[in-house]
């Protein structure tokens, strides 16, 4: 319902009907309400922070990030999450994989700037189609794929995707490399790599090597210093890219989860 228009009189009955509605309001929530009258709830002079629908915390910081658009990318991040795929040029091309697409009923268009992005007008179940389990496609943001691109990697390069996760720009910097050189993907987290291991064979990707940075691999990874030609390192980060597909993240998002992340 659109709560600016519902007086308070009668707002405050939703919280009173049915054996599955909200909790009665409390006695301080009705007073706000009694306090408010007529008053808009949703005026142009409330705090962004209400506006945006984000943790009030993190207002200066937005503000300090982007100080002349800050409302601008709060309502970028409010919307609805695209489905971008990345073709894969080990196994296909955009005309095949598009084609493949649209036979299985989907209709993707191309992104506005990564050239192996497709974006589908509406969801599906991606996972299921005949295209995705033949490898022919990835599901990856475009920003993403931008990521991996502006690597430069080419065949014969040795190439280090240090927080490799689930292996995403893993999977792209292969196709780009097509499966010659050195790619080595490393992660805190096994069984992210682990993941990354059964897409890497799905999509026919056989140069990459995929290593768990834990105790026994230090002085592996020390060894390497000047070995590589390319190093990414996709820094953990407060994921707010995450926003529009899990709205809920911003909220279990802490100070103190920020200053962790900052000095990991």
């Amino acid at each position: 319902a659109l709560l600016h228009k519902i007086p308070a009189d009668s707002l405050k009955e939703q919280w009173i009907m049915g054996s599955h509605a909200p909790s009665p309001l409390t006695a301080s929530e009705k007073n706000l309400l009694d306090a408010m009258g007529e008053h808009d709830l949703f005026s142009t002079d409330q705090p962004a922070w209400v506006s945006g629908n984000y943790p009030q915390w993190l207002d200066p910081l937005l503000r300090q990030a982007f100080p002349t658009e800050v409302d601008k990318e709060i309502a970028a991040l409010n919307t609805e999450a695209s489905v971008d795929l990345r073709v894969n040029t080990l196994k296909s091309d955009v005309i095949h994989a598009t084609k493949a697409l649209e036979a299985e009923g989907l209709h993707p268009q191309p992104v506005p700037y990564s050239p192996i992005g497709l974006r589908l007008t509406q969801r599906a179940a991606v996972t299921a189609t005949v295209a995705f389990r033949d490898g022919l496609i990835e599901v990856q943001d475009e920003g993403s794929q931008l990521a991996a691109l502006l690597v430069t990697a080419k065949p014969g390069l040795a190439i280090l995707d240090l927080c490799a996760g689930a292996g995403g720009k893993t999977l792209a910097l292969a196709a780009v490399m097509q499966n010659k050189g050195r790619l080595v993907a490393t992660d805190l987290s096994a069984a992210r790599l682990t993941r990354a291991k059964h897409r890497l064979r799905r999509a026919g990707v056989h140069v990459a090597e995929c290593r768990a940075l834990d105790s026994s691999n230090e002085k592996w990874l020390k060894r390497q210093k000047s070995k590589f030609d390319r190093v990414i390192v996709d820094a953990p980060c407060s994921g707010s890219g995450t926003w529009r597909r899990n709205p809920d993240r911003k909220w279990h998002f802490t100070p103190e989860e920020l200053d962790r992340l900052t000095k990991v």
